[in-house]
């Protein structure tokens, strides 16, 4: 980790020098300008505590100090960035990401500027998810292959379901777009209508997208259909959960996996019972029983037809919904862990 510019107490000829509190908020601008100015001067001391007065300041210093970063300079622009990359280790996200900002455009910097676009895709990426479970959202890691991102290692991809619980409504979906690892959006139940479908059809990272329940009407889907690649995943659904995971093979529906305190645990199904009625309609495969729950509504109750040990039996099933617990993380029944918000690098130079 880079060491802190420390700041001198003491001053050469006994000069008195302005100081700034850390928490201060507003500084006269002509006093950012001389301290800018003081970058380059001839007194070691003069130069130190002008920087750290700089790096104190933070945002109402920051396109002074970036104009210094990009100018002729060599002690002044190695000065000021050497603040940007303080500023960039900050714990401030907007005046990380706007350090980070001035970083990626310096010209005379290439290095610097390099490692700071990918420092500050991460940064927006962590923000952006921080936002997003802050108005309700789940962010879980998907099944889904790794994400490739171009000169950067494999990253795990993510799921992000937004549920019943939701409060960002459209504008907190428009998160989504900084955050390049989310390869499945889950809406479970989410209250969210046809205005979503513009945002949904701009994240081009998504390789599946989940409706199950919303307000999201059927010429909105079509509309999204159409965007999207052929190779997108669009799963619609109903708002009427029974909870398992089951294969998909022929002759009826098997059980692999039943979601913990779902309609199916209630219910009383097990892993590896096979259903082959609901309603006394025939179940042939896993995806049939799909379409058949599809027809029902949260709380409302459906008979299965089940073989278990070789035997038939009866099972009563009264349907939850999809997106009501915030703990419901899988389209396919299964628990996930939730995704760890991954704190990027910094940007490892040597300071002056």
């Amino acid at each position: 980790m880079l060491a802190a510019v420390c700041c001198m107490a003491a001053f050469a000829r006994g000069e008195q020098e302005t100081t700034v509190n850390p928490q201060d908020s507003v500084v006269d601008t002509s006093q950012i300008s001389r301290w800018i100015t003081e970058l380059d001067d001839n007194r070691y001391t003069t130069r130190e505590n002008a920087q750290q007065q700089l790096e104190n300041v933070g945002q109402s210093a920051l396109s002074e100090v970036a104009r210094a970063a990009a100018g002729s300079s060599l002690e002044s622009a190695t000065r000021a960035l050497n603040i940007l990359l303080s500023w960039s280790e900050s714990s401030n996200s907007e005046l990380r990401i706007a350090a980070l900002e001035q970083i990626v455009v310096l010209p005379n910097r290439p290095t610097e500027s390099e490692i700071a676009s990918n420092i500050l895709a991460d940064v927006r990426e962590n923000t952006a998810l921080e936002l997003i479970i802050k108005l309700g959202g789940v962010v879980a890691n998907d099944s889904q292959a790794p994400i490739v991102i171009p000169g950067r290692q494999q990253q795990p991809s993510l799921q992000l379901i937004i549920n019943s619980h939701w409060k960002g409504g459209v504008d907190g979906l428009r998160h989504l777009q900084e955050v390049r690892r989310v390869t499945t959006v889950s809406l479970h139940s989410a209250p969210l209508g046809d205005e979503a479908v513009e945002t949904l059809a701009n994240l081009p990272q998504v390789r599946r997208f989940e409706i199950y329940g919303t307000n999201i009407s059927r010429e909105a889907i079509d509309q999204l259909r159409e965007k999207l690649p052929n190779e997108v995943i669009l799963a619609i659904r109903s708002a009427a959960r029974l909870g398992i995971q089951g294969s998909l093979g022929m002759g009826g529906a098997q059980v692999k996996h039943v979601v913990a305190d779902s309609a199916a645990q209630k219910a009383g199904l097990r892993a590896g019972d096979l259903i082959t009625e609901i309603n006394g309609e025939e179940v042939k495969d896993f995806n049939a029983l799909t379409v058949r729950i599809a027809k029902h509504q949260p709380g409302e109750s459906a008979m299965l037809k089940i073989v278990r040990g070789g035997k038939e039996q009866e099972v009563k099933v009264t349907f939850d919904q999809w997106g009501s617990n915030a703990a419901q993380l899988s389209f396919a029944g299964e628990n996930r862990p939730p995704a760890q918000i991954v704190v990027p690098k910094k940007i490892n130079l040597n300071r002056r």
